[in-house]
C-alpha cells in the first residue's frame, strides 16, 4: 500500500521493518522511524511535516519518482525472468564463512561501541552516575606487588587505581576528624578524598573489549583497601578477576610488558577475586551496582556495535541470526562498498525485534558489497543473548537467461537498490 500511496504522491511516514527498506529512503521519499512501537516518534515526524513545506514537497517528488521504478510491467517482468532462471533445481554449491555465538563465547566478534561482551562469567559494575568506584578487601604488604585486572570495557575509557592513606592508623584518624569537623562548620561533605589523594592514582587506559591490566604497587604497611575506578564518566565495566601477587623486583614502575613477565614469574598471590570466590569483599563505594553475569552481549547505550571478521567474497552471503532481545527494537546489519566510503545508513539491513527469542535470515546478494559487516544488535539498552550468528557463502547460481527486459531504475534518483532480503519475504531484487 505504501508504493500505491507514494505513486499518488502521498508522503510517507514508516517504520523501519520489514520490507519497507527495499524502496523507502529517509529524508529523500519518505520519513523513516526507527522506534516502530512507539506512536509519539510518527506524531513528531507529523509536526515536522505541518511546519516544513519544503521537506514536504520534496518528499512527495522523491515519492513518485520512487513508485514509477516500481512499475508493474518492470517488476511482472523482474518476477519472469527469475522463475525463468529457477524452473529447473538450481546449481548451487554453499559453505559456512563464520560461524559464533554465545556458546562459543563470540569469538571472532569485535564490540567497537556501546556494547559489552560477555564471552565468560564476571562482575558486572553498572554505573549509575559519573566516575564509579568500588574498594577491594583491606590488604597490607611488606614488600612490591603487582595487582593484574582482568577487564572488558564498552568503549575506550580509563580505569584508575588509588592507593590507601600510607600515615598510621592514629595519624589517619586525626586528619580525618579534622576534616569532618571542617566538612560539617562548611556545609559540605567529601568522604573520598580525604582517604583517596589525587597524587596516589595510578592510570591505564581501556580499549572497547578484553583488556588485562597490569599496575606496579609499593609497599602497603598499613592495613587499608585499594580504590578502583574502572572507567571515567558513566560507563559499565565487567570485571573477571582481580588478582595481587608479590614480586621480587622493587622497581614497579617499568612499562606493561616487565609488569606482566614479573606477575607471571611469580606464584605468591596475596588477594585473588573472581567468580569462584563471588568477588567476596569487593564493595560499592560511589555511583555503582554490582552483580553477577554470566554470559551475554550488554548495550551500554541506544546503538551497540559489533565488527563481524572478514569474509569471502561469494555471489551470495545469506546470514542466520537468533537473539534474544530485551524489548521491541531493531536490528542492523552494514556492509562496506567497493568505493572506500565504510558503513553507511545506505547500506543496511534492518529488521525488528520483539522481546524475547527473533529468528532471522538476511540474504545479501549486492555485487559491490567489500569489507567487513558491522551488526548493530539493537536500539534499546539492556542484556541481550547472541545465541546464534552464522554466514554461509552460496556460489555457483544458475545464470539467468538473456532477456531483453530493462533493469529497473534505482529509485529516488539513483541511490542504489537496498541489499539485504529478508528471506521470508516474497519480493525478488
Amino acid at each position: 500500500m505504501l508504493l500505491e500511496a507514494m505513486a499518488c504522491g502521498a508522503t510517507v511516514v514508516a517504520s523501519a521493518s520489514g520490507g519497507v527498506g527495499e524502496f523507502v529512503r529517509d529524508g529523500e521519499n519518505a520519513l523513516v522511524v526507527r522506534e516502530a512501537l512507539d506512536p509519539d516518534r510518527y506524531i513528531e515526524q507529523l509536526e515536522r511535516l505541518l511546519h516544513d513545506p519544503q521537506l514536504l514537497a520534496t518528499l512527495k517528488a522523491g515519492a513518485v519518482r520512487t513508485a514509477r521504478a516500481f512499475d508493474v510491467r518492470k517488476r511482472y517482468d523482474a518476477y519472469l525472468s527469475f522463475f525463468r532462471a529457477y524452473r529447473f533445481e538450481p546449481t548451487t554449491v554453499s559453505r559456512t564463512l563464520f560461524e559464533t555465538g554465545e556458546s562459543l563465547g563470540y569469538a571472532g566478534l569485535q564490540p567497537i561501541h556501546q556494547l559489552l561482551m560477555v564471552g565468560r562469567p564476571g562482575l558486572h559494575l553498572a554505573a549509575t552516575g559519573e566516575d564509579p568506584s568500588v574498594l577491594l578487601p583491606v590488604v597490607a604488604t611488606d614488600s612490591f606487588t603487582v595487582l593484574a585486572v582482568d577487564i572488558t570495557a564498552a568503549d575506550t575509557t580509563d580505569l584508575q587505581l588509588f592507593l590507601p592513606d600510607s600515615q598510621p592508623r592514629w595519624s589517619r584518624w586525626l586528619r580525618r576528624a579534622a576534616k569532618r569537623i571542617r566538612s560539617v562548620v562548611a556545609g559540605t561533605s567529601d568522604v573520598m578524598d580525604h582517604v583517596y589523594q589525587p597524587q596516589t592514582a595510578t592510570t591505564r587506559t581501556l580499549q572497547a573489549g578484553e583488556n588485562m591490566v597490569y599496575i606496579g604497587l609499593p609497599p602497603l604497611r598499613h592495613p587499608g583497601r585499594i580504590r578502583l575506578d574502572p572507567a571515567s564518566g558513566r560507563a559499565d565495566t565487567i570485571v573477571h578477576s582481580i588478582e595481587l601477587r608479590r614480586i621480587d623486583t622493587r622497581d614497579v614502575s617499568d612499562g606493561p610488558d616487565r609488569l606482566r613477565m614479573a606477575f607471571d614469574a611469580s606464584s605468591d598471590a596475596m588477594l585473588k577475586l573472581d567468580v569462584n570466590n563471588g568477588f567476596a569483599g569487593v564493595d560499592a563505594l560511589a555511583h555503582v551496582t554490582l552483580a553477577a553475569i554470566d554470559r551475554g552481549l550488554w548495550a551500554t547505550g541506544p546503538d551497540p556495535q559489533l565488527l563481524l571478521p572478514g569474509l569471502t567474497e561469494c555471489e551470495e552471503t545469506l546470514f542466520l541470526i537468533e537473539i534474544d532481545s530485551p524489548a521491541a527494537s531493531t536490528l542492523e546489519l552494514f556492509w562496506e562498498g567497493r568505493d572506500g566510503t565504510g558503513h553507511s545508513e545506505r547500506r543496511c539491513a534492518r529488521r525488528t525485534l520483539v522481546p524475547g527469542l527473533n529468528q532471522l535470515r538476511i540474504l545479501f546478494d549486492q555485487p559491490e558489497r567489500s569489507g567487513r559487516y558491522r551488526l548493530d544488535i539493537g536500539a534499546t539498552p539492556g542484556e541481550y543473548h547472541l545465541r546464534r550468528l552464522k554466514a554461509d557463502g552460496i556460489m555457483n547460481r544458475r545464470p539467468a537467461p538473456e532477456t531483453n527486459v530493462p533493469s529497473t531504475p534505482a529509485p529516488s534518483g539513483g541511490v542504489e537498490d537496498i541489499s539485504g532480503r529478508d528471506m521470508n519475504e516474497s519480493v525478488v531484487s
